[in-house]
């Protein structure tokens, strides 16, 4: 039975790299626990402690909670858990969990909004007769026959409506839930987000469960289907957060010179090769600003002069100039306008060549003076100026 979980699947959308790393090739580490990581699963089990004690009849007070997580955080905590972002120390998270837990024990107490079936209770929903998805369930409450996923969040961004449109979390829970219980209503995901103290509920109607199962085999199935050089990097900010850059062609080369003495920096043959690339790009950029300069007071002579060319001892320079046109940008009211116009008139192929095509037929020789008023109104006329060389030859 091949098992696949719902954070292997998005570890699979974030970065293809990643999960070959994590999942095929079951590398090491580079380190074992990030503070965000870490102060997550400290709420998440202080939580779970709340409302263990209240299925047994008692409901802790906010200073039993607490204390109960920061023995936990004493315990577990170690200089080698790592803190990406610079400016915070791990001071910040521990602070911070515990305005999380203070804000969501006020907000919920005394917890009886309704009643815990489970704390982190895995589930497990079969696809077909060779894969499952598997998962664990913060906290599965019900009421009213309406069964509630409870999902605890640390996040410190909210979703965005696309996220929340498109995540399958709910729909393959609550498959599992249905799958699980015959008496089941309705399945409501429920996401606190305790930096917000907010929650934000999904409801699961009329869900296309026979879809969704199709859907995660073919994924499978094209996960599955992949050859080793199709897992390519994703670089994105949560390369920061990634416990196999150590290894990845994109930032391994960067972690290494981090570790390097500032001598050892100095030699390390890729930083030279990098700095005197940067040295030569930064000579380029004067140079062009003298070209530029140079091409200026040229063709203020050749204007001056009348000259289309200008002759020196080394070769000759021809000049040109080409009167063309800037489209808007795609997707503004005046793209939209001048693509109508075009599309009426069976010029539409304009947009998708070039922009100096259609400064050609803005020439009243080729379009009739309506036309050419209408599309002039939404386009930005310019001259392009080039300048051609040629050398002389050697005797």
């Amino acid at each position: 039975m091949i098992k696949y979980s719902y954070s292997r699947l998005s570890t699979f959308d974030t970065c293809r790299l990643q999960y070959k790393f994590k999942y095929l090739d079951k590398l090491t580490k580079d380190f074992d626990n990030s503070i965000e990581a870490f102060m997550g699963s400290k709420v998440h089990k202080a939580l779970e402690e709340l409302y263990k004690q209240q299925k047994l009849g008692t409901v802790l007070t906010l200073e039993k909670l607490l204390s109960y997580f920061k023995n936990q955080w004493k315990k577990d905590f170690t200089e080698e858990i790592k803190v990406v972002k610079k400016e915070t120390k791990a001071k910040n998270y521990y602070n911070l969990a515990i305005k999380y837990l203070t804000d969501y024990y006020k907000h919920y107490y005394p917890f009886n909004q309704d009643y815990t079936i489970g704390l982190e209770m895995p589930v497990n929903l079969d696809l077909d007769s060779n894969k499952s998805i598997v998962g664990y369930i913060d906290r599965l409450s019900i009421k009213d026959n309406i069964y509630y996923i409870h999902d605890y969040k640390t996040s410190g961004t909210l979703p965005t409506e696309s996220e929340i449109k498109n995540n399958k979390q709910l729909s393959i829970y609550a498959l599992a839930i249905k799958e699980m219980y015959n008496n089941v209503k309705d399945v409501k995901l429920v996401w606190h987000f305790l930096a917000f103290d907010t929650e934000i509920v999904l409801t699961n109607t009329n869900f296309d469960y026979d879809g969704l199962k199709k859907e995660l085999i073919d994924k499978i199935n094209y996960i599955e289907s992949l050859s080793l050089d199709k897992f390519k990097p994703k670089e994105s900010v949560l390369c920061e957060w990634c416990a196999y850059a150590s290894n990845c062609p994109v930032k391994k080369h960067d972690i290494k010179t981090k570790q390097l003495s500032i001598a050892e920096f100095k030699k390390d043959y890729g930083v030279n090769l990098v700095n005197k690339y940067y040295e030569l790009l930064e000579q380029k950029a004067e140079l062009n600003t003298k070209i530029s300069e140079l091409e200026r007071k040229i063709y203020d002579f050749a204007d001056r002069e009348k000259l289309l060319n200008i002759s020196g001892s080394l070769g000759s320079l021809r000049l040109a100039k080409f009167n063309t046109v800037s489209l808007p940008t795609k997707g503004t009211p005046k793209y939209e306008a001048l693509k109508k116009i075009l599309k009426e008139n069976n010029l539409e192929q304009l947009l998708s060549i070039d922009s100096y095509l259609l400064g050609k037929y803005l020439n009243q020789d080729l379009l009739d003076k309506n036309l050419f008023d209408k599309i002039s109104a939404l386009v930005e006329k310019k001259q392009i100026k080039k300048i051609y060389t040629k050398k002389k030859r050697e005797l």
